[in-house]
């Protein structure tokens, strides 16, 4: 099995990072054989009132499953290279601390001409006292052209099989057409925990 180099930066201002070789390329393509077995429907929009299909708003496919055991191995390699300002988040008059992620894992296929317009990720929360803050997406395959993950301002994200891509739910973003090429992803969210109340100012 070939691991490659880990390596972790921040972008968006701190917003979110990105961690080349999270996971191998063995890894990789068992996590795509997994949701070939699955199988893949179109993707639906997620709302306030549910999920629903937009004309023009994303054409890609989807195959999801529900596997806590899965979702705690991903978090146990994923907690020691996490950075530290994504490791609390201070709101709400007290300090968010990260605890795991989301059991629901998503895998989404992007076949040329497929994209996925500007939006925003909605947060998950299983009760008041945990939710999530983060995506989290992680590159199973290569793209030979298109497929980036843009933002406003500029910053971009090239797809590489094993890269994990973090960042703040409210952050506008697109996937870009695939050009050339095959895009899969694992999607889910990084959890967080209520924890002590923030120290008033003095």
């Amino acid at each position: 099995m070939t691991r490659d180099a880990i390596t972790v930066r921040p972008i968006l201002e701190g917003h979110g990072c990105v961690i080349d070789g999270f996971l191998d390329r063995d890894a990789c393509a068992a996590w795509v054989a997994r949701a070939e077995a699955l199988g893949f429907d179109e993707a639906p929009i997620s709302t306030a009132e549910g999920e629903v299909r937009v004309e023009g708003g994303r054409n890609n496919d989807r195959a999801m499953v529900d596997d806590p055991g899965a979702a705690e191995a991903l978090w146990g390699r994923l907690e020691p290279m996490l950075p530290r300002a994504l490791r609390a988040i201070p709101m709400g008059g007290r300090w968010w601390r990260a605890a795991g992620l989301n059991e629901r894992l998503r895998f989404y296929r992007y076949r040329p001409g497929q994209r996925f317009r500007w939006h925003a990720d909605g947060a998950f929360h299983r009760n008041a006292e945990e939710r999530s803050f983060f995506t989290v997406m992680i590159y199973l395959s290569a793209v030979a052209r298109g497929g980036e993950t843009r933002f406003h301002g500029g910053a971009s994200v090239r797809p590489e099989p094993g890269r994990a891509l973090l960042f703040w739910h409210p952050l506008t973003h697109e996937g870009a057409a695939v050009e050339a090429g095959r895009k899969d992803v694992l999607r889910t969210d990084l959890l967080f925990r209520a924890a002590e109340p923030l120290r008033p100012a003095t």
